[in-house]
């Protein structure tokens, strides 16, 4: 009964939007919440339908994309249609004035199924009532669009204005892929459940560049004659945040994360029924620029992460700590690298039911503490250069696989080769010895 509905509450505003009449570029929800198209915004319009905002879309170009432009884009507790009535496969509805945008209603697709994109680099809140229907994929962004292309779009967004994208009592369910991306990301007393999420965190905005005094690299040319020298820039800027409080959950078969210079802050839940994958780095800010913003990558996990197979990976001076709980059922992995250091308080824990089950953690320059409690069936320890294993709390595992690839620099005495160090008690019945490292 629903879906018959449905279909004809879609044909019904399918036939209104062929008309031109009362067609508008701006209209008010019964809260008082606008949207309002910018000028920029050529062939799309706003219609009223039963007391609900109907967006006609622009014509969408040779690849499907429909690009939408707005000075607001708010959607008031009635909800609102977007008429898909020009068979776009990708909607994009992107604010570009300096108004952040306020989410309390559901967001009706009416047509041809899309991926739906809300992009506002001056902030996005979802409240109890949003929520999206006729679409599989959704992208929220507090970023500029720069290149709208479905391949293309997250890895070119800007980030201009360091909005935040606030998820507060809010239910995402039901979808195959969610991003979300932004430099400050908060959910709140919320719950993510889809087939797919992905989290990208931007380089913050707000940053300073100096030049630095009395050092200076050779400049690329073709000519080796004529190598020239070039000051080295300094960028110094503040870290981009994520934060999932105690109240909210986050479920999907496939989570990735991107923690890009980002202080991230877990005390909820966060589960992948397939694939966890946290990653950590700093951004590539070009070959004559360096990041001086000290050890900026953080991650302090108070709650839970758990996936059949998880991997952390971390680099640049990344410092990760736990102090809840980590599980995997099948691989689990840690991946240190340029100076990164993870440091475990609570509970790891990857005894599982498959036979694959293993915890991996590889070392180039980077350092695995353990203070608290951590078991696996297998452990797999792979050292490139300068892997410090420290162990002062409980270790227990049964089978073990080490290589030392003992990495030197050229014209070095280092010794790069892996450091084992263990003073915790473990349990009694722990299966390992020092000697297997």
């Amino acid at each position: 009964m629903y879906i018959m509905k449905f279909k004809l509450l879609s044909a019904v505003i399918l036939t209104a939007l062929s008309a031109t009449a009362f067609s508008a570029t701006e209209q008010t929800f019964s809260d008082g919440l606008k949207i309002k198209l910018n000028e920029k915004s050529t062939g799309s319009d706003l219609r009223m339908y039963k007391g609900k905002p109907v967006l006609a879309i622009s014509s969408p170009d040779n690849s499907k994309i429909s690009h939408n432009y707005f000075d607001e884009f708010n959607v008031g507790k009635e909800g609102m249609y977007i008429g898909n009535h020009k068979g776009a496969n990708t909607i994009i509805t992107e604010v570009v004035s300096h108004s952040p945008s306020l989410l309390k209603g559901n967001i009706d697709i009416i047509g041809k199924l899309g991926t739906l994109v809300i992009a506002n680099p001056n902030g996005i809140t979802t409240g109890s009532g949003f929520g999206v229907s006729n679409t599989k994929n959704l992208e929220l962004a507090t970023a500029a669009i720069v290149n709208s292309s479905d391949t293309a779009r997250v890895e070119t967004m800007k980030n201009s204005n360091d909005g935040k994208l606030i998820i507060n009592d809010t239910n995402i369910t039901g979808l195959d892929k969610v991003s979300l991306i932004s430099n400050n990301i908060s959910v709140e007393k919320s719950k993510i459940d889809v087939k797919e999420l992905n989290v990208h965190l931007l380089a913050s905005a707000e940053y300073e560049t100096r030049r630095l005094s009395g050092e200076s690299v050779h400049e690329d040319t073709y000519d080796i004659t004529d190598r020239r020298k070039k000051k080295v820039t300094i960028v110094s800027r503040g870290p981009s945040k994520l934060s999932i409080d105690n109240n909210s959950s986050i479920l999907a078969d496939n989570i990735n994360i991107n923690l890009l210079e980002s202080e991230f802050r877990n005390n909820g839940y966060i589960g992948g029924r397939e694939i966890l994958n946290i990653r950590s780095g700093k951004s590539h800010t070009g070959i004559y620029s360096r990041i001086d913003n000290g050890d900026i990558v953080h991650m302090k996990n108070y709650g839970t992460l758990t996936g059949k197979n998880l991997k952390i990976a971390a680099y640049d001076h990344g410092y990760m700590e736990n102090h809840g709980k980590i599980t995997s059922r099948a691989l689990m992995s840690f991946d240190l690298n340029n100076g990164s250091t993870f440091v475990n308080y609570g509970d790891i824990n990857n005894y599982g039911r498959y036979n694959n089950n293993e915890t991996r953690i590889t070392f180039d320059y980077g350092t695995f503490e353990n203070n608290g409690k951590m078991r696996s069936n297998n452990i797999a320890i792979t050292n490139h250069s300068n892997g410090k294993l420290l162990n002062k709390g409980s270790l227990d595992f049964m089978h073990s696989d080490f290589t030392d690839h003992k990495k030197y620099t050229k014209g070095s005495k280092e010794d790069q080769s892996f450091n084992f160090i263990s003073t915790g008690k473990s349990p009694d019945n722990a299966h390992y010895t020092e000697a297997d490292f």
